[in-house]
């Protein structure tokens, strides 16, 4: 038997045994690039490398497409990020959306990205990534987002049941620099992290449930829009642990 819990079980001793590796998150310990470690076992990771007039291309191995919703040729929206091209949002009507599936139907997960908000302490809900659903009054799926200035995860399991976890490090964002926002879930407590330090922390074991809407990236329903700059969305579909999202500073 091949034990992955020993050191000395490489990957050729584990050939010659018949044996596979688990899949497990990444270990950014010895990754050159743990940007790179972390898009490999995404479900969705847009890094705004790969760019059409309407749609951006996920490089993880998932290989979605984000469609443009709005003005704009998505090209000419491209400003410098923290690792290159990062991709600005006015507001008013730019958003990106992925189709449903059920790769996007998650029990635990993480969203990570770096943001550049245009922000103000009154400003209104500013979502970063979301895959809400709110019908016959049942809320279903998952978001991150700012609102008046202040970080925010939510999960949401069924009828008026889900949680809303932040409200932590007012104005943080209003330097117009660039922050490395996290929101993590891992079946026990809901997480937000900024610049790789926890801004909030809600106990809350209900995953959340699946829905049929669309994933977006930079809007809620065409209700409310980001105003800056993102680079690197990047939704996991496990809850990466303090010292993986510390390492992608």
């Amino acid at each position: 038997n091949c034990d992955w819990s020993s050191d000395v079980c490489s990957s050729d001793l584990a050939a010659l045994l018949g044996c596979a590796a688990p899949e497990l998150p990444p270990s950014l310990d010895s990754a050159e690039d743990p940007w790179a470690s972390v898009a490999a076992s995404a479900r969705l990771h847009l890094g705004f490398d790969s760019l059409t007039e309407d749609a951006a291309l996920d490089d993880s191995p998932s290989g979605f497409t984000a469609t443009r919703w709005g003005s704009g040729d998505l090209r000419e929206r491209v400003v410098d990020g923290p690792r290159g091209p990062a991709l600005s949002f006015d507001g008013v009507d730019q958003f990106l959306y992925v189709e449903d599936d059920d790769r996007l139907d998650l029990e635990s997960f993480t969203v990570v990205a770096w943001i550049r908000a245009d922000s103000r302490e009154d400003a209104p809900e500013w979502p970063i990534l979301d895959k809400y659903a709110l019908a016959a009054g049942a809320w279903t799926g998952y978001g991150a987002w700012l609102d008046g200035g202040q970080p925010f995860a939510g999960v949401y399991a069924g009828v008026t049941t889900g949680t809303e976890c932040g409200g932590a490090r007012r104005g943080v964002f209003d330097d117009g620099s660039w922050h490395l926002f996290a929101a993590r879930f891992d079946g026990a407590t809901v997480d937000v992290l900024v610049d790789g330090e926890r801004a909030a922390r809600c106990d809350w074991t209900l995953p959340p449930t699946a829905n049929t809407d669309l994933l977006e990236v930079g809007t809620r329903g065409g209700s409310y829009f980001f105003r800056g700059a993102l680079d690197e969305v990047t939704l996991l579909p496990y809850a990466a642990e303090d010292d993986v999202i510390a390492g992608l500073l």
